[in-house]
Protein backbone atom coordinates (compact mmCIF):
# COMPACT_ATOMS: atom_id res chain seq x y z
CA UNK A 1 0.00 0.00 0.00
CA UNK A 2 1.26 3.66 -0.87
CA UNK A 3 2.28 5.49 2.05
CA UNK A 4 -0.15 8.30 1.37
CA UNK A 5 -2.97 5.77 0.94
CA UNK A 6 -1.77 4.23 4.84
CA UNK A 7 -1.99 7.24 6.20
CA UNK A 8 -5.20 8.36 4.85
CA UNK A 9 -6.31 5.20 6.13
CA UNK A 10 -5.03 5.51 9.84
CA UNK A 11 -6.35 9.09 9.81
CA UNK A 12 -10.08 7.85 8.62
CA UNK A 13 -9.62 5.25 11.61
CA UNK A 14 -8.58 7.78 13.98
CA UNK A 15 -11.58 9.97 13.13
CA UNK A 16 -14.22 7.27 13.07
CA UNK A 17 -13.03 5.55 16.30
CA UNK A 18 -13.10 9.37 17.88
CA UNK A 19 -16.98 10.03 16.36
CA UNK A 20 -18.40 6.61 17.88
CA UNK A 21 -16.58 7.56 21.40
CA UNK A 22 -18.44 10.96 20.99
CA UNK A 23 -21.68 9.49 20.25
CA UNK A 24 -21.48 7.32 22.97
CA UNK A 25 -20.97 9.96 24.66
CA UNK A 26 -23.83 11.81 23.96
CA UNK A 27 -25.82 8.85 25.17
CA UNK A 28 -24.16 8.62 27.94
CA UNK A 29 -24.89 12.65 29.12
CA UNK A 30 -28.51 11.89 28.03
CA UNK A 31 -28.91 9.17 30.46
CA UNK A 32 -26.91 11.13 33.01
CA UNK A 33 -29.09 14.54 32.74
CA UNK A 34 -32.40 12.39 32.61
CA UNK A 35 -31.65 10.46 35.63
CA UNK A 36 -30.74 13.72 37.22
CA UNK A 37 -34.09 15.63 35.86
CA UNK A 38 -31.95 18.02 34.68
CA UNK A 39 -34.10 18.71 31.11
CA UNK A 40 -32.29 22.11 30.42
CA UNK A 41 -29.49 19.67 29.60
CA UNK A 42 -31.44 18.03 27.69
CA UNK A 43 -32.61 20.47 25.00
CA UNK A 44 -29.09 21.06 22.96
CA UNK A 45 -28.62 17.65 22.46
CA UNK A 46 -31.71 18.03 20.23
CA UNK A 47 -30.88 19.46 16.20
CA UNK A 48 -33.05 22.04 15.55
CA UNK A 49 -35.35 19.76 13.22
CA UNK A 50 -35.19 16.80 14.87
CA UNK A 51 -38.21 14.92 14.64
CA UNK A 52 -39.72 11.53 16.55
CA UNK A 53 -40.96 9.04 13.97
CA UNK A 54 -43.12 6.70 15.84
CA UNK A 55 -44.19 2.67 15.46
CA UNK A 56 -47.95 4.21 13.54
CA UNK A 57 -45.86 6.68 11.34
CA UNK A 58 -47.10 9.95 13.22
CA UNK A 59 -44.33 12.10 14.22
CA UNK A 60 -43.77 14.68 16.74
CA UNK A 61 -41.08 17.42 16.24
CA UNK A 62 -38.90 18.89 18.63
CA UNK A 63 -40.96 20.88 20.72
CA UNK A 64 -43.17 18.02 21.12
CA UNK A 65 -40.83 15.60 21.33
CA UNK A 66 -39.08 17.66 24.85
CA UNK A 67 -42.12 18.29 26.22
CA UNK A 68 -42.69 14.85 26.50
CA UNK A 69 -39.64 14.14 27.99
CA UNK A 70 -40.04 16.84 30.79
CA UNK A 71 -43.38 15.21 31.66
CA UNK A 72 -42.34 12.39 32.07
CA UNK A 73 -39.14 13.54 33.75
CA UNK A 74 -41.39 15.43 36.24
CA UNK A 75 -43.53 12.73 37.08
CA UNK A 76 -40.58 10.03 37.60
CA UNK A 77 -39.51 9.59 41.31
CA UNK A 78 -35.75 9.17 42.12
CA UNK A 79 -33.82 6.74 41.82
CA UNK A 80 -34.17 7.11 38.18
CA UNK A 81 -32.31 4.05 36.06
CA UNK A 82 -31.95 5.21 32.39
CA UNK A 83 -29.56 2.85 29.73
CA UNK A 84 -29.61 3.33 26.07
CA UNK A 85 -26.96 0.45 25.10
CA UNK A 86 -25.81 1.73 21.86
CA UNK A 87 -25.79 -1.44 19.56
CA UNK A 88 -24.44 -0.55 16.39
CA UNK A 89 -22.97 2.74 14.93
CA UNK A 90 -22.54 3.70 11.49
CA UNK A 91 -20.88 7.03 10.92
CA UNK A 92 -20.70 8.40 7.36
CA UNK A 93 -19.45 11.61 7.25
CA UNK A 94 -21.66 13.98 9.28
CA UNK A 95 -24.04 11.72 9.92
CA UNK A 96 -24.57 8.79 11.55
CA UNK A 97 -27.11 5.81 12.20
CA UNK A 98 -27.46 4.14 15.50
CA UNK A 99 -29.07 1.04 16.73
CA UNK A 100 -30.11 1.67 20.27
CA UNK A 101 -31.76 -0.81 23.16
CA UNK A 102 -33.48 0.91 25.92
CA UNK A 103 -34.19 -0.17 29.25
CA UNK A 104 -35.43 2.67 32.07
CA UNK A 105 -36.89 2.15 35.22
CA UNK A 106 -38.34 4.51 38.33
CA UNK A 107 -41.30 5.13 40.85
CA UNK A 108 -44.52 6.83 40.12
CA UNK A 109 -47.29 7.91 42.36
CA UNK A 110 -50.86 6.65 42.02
CA UNK A 111 -53.96 8.05 42.39
CA UNK A 112 -54.19 5.90 45.34
CA UNK A 113 -50.86 7.77 46.55
CA UNK A 114 -48.90 5.00 46.71
CA UNK A 115 -45.28 4.63 44.89
CA UNK A 116 -45.31 1.86 41.89
CA UNK A 117 -42.24 0.58 40.46
CA UNK A 118 -42.46 1.14 36.35
CA UNK A 119 -40.07 0.07 33.83
CA UNK A 120 -40.01 0.34 30.08
CA UNK A 121 -37.61 -1.20 27.49
CA UNK A 122 -37.54 0.05 23.89
CA UNK A 123 -35.35 -0.65 20.82
CA UNK A 124 -35.03 1.80 18.26
CA UNK A 125 -32.85 3.46 15.43
CA UNK A 126 -31.46 7.26 15.81
CA UNK A 127 -30.43 9.16 13.25
CA UNK A 128 -27.52 11.91 14.21
CA UNK A 129 -25.80 15.44 12.47
CA UNK A 130 -22.87 16.87 13.29
CA UNK A 131 -22.45 20.24 13.56
CA UNK A 132 -20.17 22.90 14.82
CA UNK A 133 -17.96 19.48 15.86
CA UNK A 134 -20.72 18.20 17.81
CA UNK A 135 -23.35 15.39 17.52
CA UNK A 136 -27.20 15.87 17.95
CA UNK A 137 -29.74 13.79 17.40
CA UNK A 138 -31.44 14.71 14.21
CA UNK A 139 -34.61 11.84 13.91
CA UNK A 140 -36.03 8.69 16.47
CA UNK A 141 -37.31 5.85 14.55
CA UNK A 142 -39.27 3.76 16.63
CA UNK A 143 -39.69 0.01 15.12
CA UNK A 144 -42.60 -1.18 17.78
CA UNK A 145 -43.92 0.02 20.84
CA UNK A 146 -41.87 -0.49 23.85
CA UNK A 147 -42.96 -2.98 26.99
CA UNK A 148 -43.63 -1.26 29.72
CA UNK A 149 -44.32 -3.04 33.58
CA UNK A 150 -46.26 -1.15 36.59
CA UNK A 151 -45.26 -3.49 39.96
CA UNK A 152 -43.98 -6.44 37.83
CA UNK A 153 -47.55 -6.38 35.17
CA UNK A 154 -47.43 -5.43 31.88
CA UNK A 155 -49.37 -2.55 31.19
CA UNK A 156 -50.35 -1.00 27.39
CA UNK A 157 -47.90 0.69 25.82
CA UNK A 158 -48.11 4.50 25.92
CA UNK A 159 -51.15 3.66 28.67
CA UNK A 160 -49.17 5.07 32.11
CA UNK A 161 -51.21 7.60 33.14
CA UNK A 162 -54.56 5.95 32.24
CA UNK A 163 -53.36 3.28 34.70
CA UNK A 164 -52.22 5.10 37.41
CA UNK A 165 -55.64 6.96 37.07
CA UNK A 166 -57.39 3.73 38.06
CA UNK A 167 -55.24 2.61 40.81
CA UNK A 168 -56.79 1.63 44.15
CA UNK A 169 -60.26 1.75 41.94
CA UNK A 170 -62.32 -1.47 41.58
CA UNK A 171 -61.11 -2.06 37.62
CA UNK A 172 -57.20 -1.70 39.13
CA UNK A 173 -58.42 -4.36 42.24
CA UNK A 174 -60.36 -6.66 39.51
CA UNK A 175 -57.05 -6.56 37.13
CA UNK A 176 -54.46 -6.78 39.61
CA UNK A 177 -56.38 -10.50 40.95
CA UNK A 178 -55.68 -11.62 37.32
CA UNK A 179 -52.21 -10.39 37.32
CA UNK A 180 -51.41 -12.24 40.58
CA UNK A 181 -53.35 -15.44 39.25
CA UNK A 182 -50.71 -15.10 36.19
CA UNK A 183 -47.56 -14.83 38.33
CA UNK A 184 -48.58 -17.75 40.72
CA UNK A 185 -49.39 -19.82 37.60
CA UNK A 186 -46.10 -19.29 36.39
CA UNK A 187 -44.47 -19.91 39.70
CA UNK A 188 -46.63 -23.36 39.88
CA UNK A 189 -48.24 -21.55 43.41
CA UNK A 190 -51.29 -23.62 43.52
CA UNK A 191 -52.65 -22.43 46.47
CA UNK A 192 -52.03 -18.40 45.32
CA UNK A 193 -53.70 -19.30 41.85
CA UNK A 194 -56.79 -20.44 43.36
CA UNK A 195 -57.18 -18.17 46.15
CA UNK A 196 -59.45 -15.79 43.94
CA UNK A 197 -62.28 -18.36 43.76
CA UNK A 198 -64.97 -17.94 45.97
CA UNK A 199 -65.62 -21.12 47.94
CA UNK A 200 -68.88 -21.30 45.86
CA UNK A 201 -66.80 -20.89 42.63
CA UNK A 202 -68.70 -22.68 39.63
CA UNK A 203 -67.43 -23.14 36.09
CA UNK A 204 -69.58 -23.59 33.34
CA UNK A 205 -68.45 -25.14 30.07
CA UNK A 206 -70.72 -25.67 27.48
CA UNK A 207 -73.61 -27.91 28.75
CA UNK A 208 -71.57 -28.99 31.19
CA UNK A 209 -71.43 -27.57 35.03
CA UNK A 210 -68.47 -28.09 37.37
CA UNK A 211 -69.04 -27.39 41.21
CA UNK A 212 -66.64 -25.65 43.37
CA UNK A 213 -64.15 -28.63 44.82
CA UNK A 214 -64.49 -30.58 40.72
CA UNK A 215 -63.38 -27.28 39.50
CA UNK A 216 -60.80 -26.14 41.83
CA UNK A 217 -59.10 -29.48 41.72
CA UNK A 218 -58.57 -29.29 38.03
CA UNK A 219 -57.16 -26.39 38.66
CA UNK A 220 -54.64 -27.32 40.54
CA UNK A 221 -53.91 -30.16 38.57
CA UNK A 222 -53.02 -27.78 35.71
CA UNK A 223 -50.34 -26.16 37.63
CA UNK A 224 -49.35 -29.24 39.12
CA UNK A 225 -48.47 -30.56 35.58
CA UNK A 226 -47.54 -27.82 33.75
CA UNK A 227 -43.93 -27.56 32.54
CA UNK A 228 -43.12 -24.22 32.04
CA UNK A 229 -45.85 -22.38 32.47
CA UNK A 230 -46.86 -18.98 30.45
CA UNK A 231 -50.05 -17.26 30.83
CA UNK A 232 -51.60 -14.35 30.17
CA UNK A 233 -55.34 -13.34 31.07
CA UNK A 234 -56.28 -10.48 29.17
CA UNK A 235 -59.46 -8.00 30.42
CA UNK A 236 -61.33 -7.28 27.18
CA UNK A 237 -64.17 -5.68 29.27
CA UNK A 238 -65.19 -5.01 32.29
CA UNK A 239 -68.37 -3.76 34.13
CA UNK A 240 -68.67 -2.89 37.79
CA UNK A 241 -72.37 -2.68 39.47
CA UNK A 242 -71.45 -1.90 43.71
CA UNK A 243 -70.43 -4.99 44.76
CA UNK A 244 -71.19 -7.12 41.56
CA UNK A 245 -68.55 -6.96 38.63
CA UNK A 246 -68.80 -8.60 34.89
CA UNK A 247 -65.01 -9.56 33.03
CA UNK A 248 -64.71 -11.05 29.74
CA UNK A 249 -61.30 -12.09 29.69
CA UNK A 250 -59.05 -14.32 27.19
CA UNK A 251 -56.58 -16.26 28.43
CA UNK A 252 -53.68 -17.40 27.05
CA UNK A 253 -51.75 -20.24 28.37
CA UNK A 254 -48.59 -22.43 27.09
CA UNK A 255 -46.68 -25.09 28.53
CA UNK A 256 -45.18 -28.11 28.09
CA UNK A 257 -47.06 -30.99 29.01
CA UNK A 258 -46.08 -35.02 29.21
CA UNK A 259 -48.71 -36.83 26.39
CA UNK A 260 -49.85 -40.15 26.89
CA UNK A 261 -47.16 -41.79 25.04
CA UNK A 262 -44.03 -40.62 27.43
CA UNK A 263 -43.00 -37.37 25.42
CA UNK A 264 -43.48 -33.78 26.65
CA UNK A 265 -45.63 -31.83 24.26
CA UNK A 266 -46.02 -28.02 23.63
CA UNK A 267 -49.54 -26.98 25.09
CA UNK A 268 -50.94 -23.45 24.00
CA UNK A 269 -54.42 -22.46 24.90
CA UNK A 270 -56.07 -19.16 23.90
CA UNK A 271 -59.86 -19.51 25.98
CA UNK A 272 -62.06 -16.64 26.04
CA UNK A 273 -64.13 -16.51 29.79
CA UNK A 274 -67.27 -14.73 30.94
CA UNK A 275 -66.89 -14.06 34.27
CA UNK A 276 -69.20 -12.77 37.70
CA UNK A 277 -67.16 -11.44 40.40
CA UNK A 278 -68.39 -10.59 43.78
CA UNK A 279 -66.73 -8.18 46.40
CA UNK A 280 -66.80 -10.02 49.77
CA UNK A 281 -65.38 -8.64 53.19
CA UNK A 282 -63.95 -5.45 50.84
CA UNK A 283 -62.24 -8.35 48.64
CA UNK A 284 -63.28 -9.20 44.88
CA UNK A 285 -63.57 -12.62 44.25
CA UNK A 286 -64.48 -15.13 41.47
CA UNK A 287 -68.29 -16.67 41.65
CA UNK A 288 -68.62 -17.91 38.58
CA UNK A 289 -66.87 -18.73 34.97
CA UNK A 290 -68.28 -19.34 31.51
CA UNK A 291 -66.17 -20.99 28.72
CA UNK A 292 -67.21 -18.84 25.63
CA UNK A 293 -66.88 -21.40 22.64
CA UNK A 294 -66.08 -18.03 19.99
CA UNK A 295 -62.75 -17.45 19.87
CA UNK A 296 -60.70 -20.38 21.83
CA UNK A 297 -58.25 -22.67 20.31
CA UNK A 298 -56.01 -25.07 20.98
CA UNK A 299 -52.20 -25.86 20.05
CA UNK A 300 -50.32 -29.36 20.63
CA UNK A 301 -46.98 -28.96 19.42
CA UNK A 302 -47.87 -26.27 16.91
CA UNK A 303 -50.75 -28.04 15.26
CA UNK A 304 -54.24 -26.60 16.06
CA UNK A 305 -56.21 -29.76 17.49
CA UNK A 306 -59.59 -30.20 19.12
CA UNK A 307 -60.48 -30.16 23.11
CA UNK A 308 -61.38 -33.49 22.71
CA UNK A 309 -57.89 -34.46 20.79
CA UNK A 310 -56.27 -32.39 23.45
CA UNK A 311 -57.32 -34.29 26.57
CA UNK A 312 -56.92 -37.89 24.74
CA UNK A 313 -53.13 -36.86 23.54
CA UNK A 314 -52.70 -34.94 27.50
CA UNK A 315 -54.29 -36.54 30.08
Amino acid sequence: MAPSLAAGLVLALQLGSADEAAIRNLYKTFDEAFEKQDTDALEPLFAPDYVATLADGSQNVRDAALADIREEAAMALPPIHCREQVKKVAVTGDAAVVSISEETSYQVRGNDGKAYGYRYTDAYEDHLIKADGRWRFRETRYAKGGEEQLDGRPIPAGQLRKVLATLGTDDWQIRELYAHADQAFEKKDAAAFVAPYAPDWVLAAGDEVVPHDGALAALRREVDAALTPRRHVEVKRLTVNDNLATAQVECTTSYGAPGADGKVHAVRLVEPFEEQLTRRDGRWLIEATRRLDDGSEAQLDGRRVSRAELKALVP
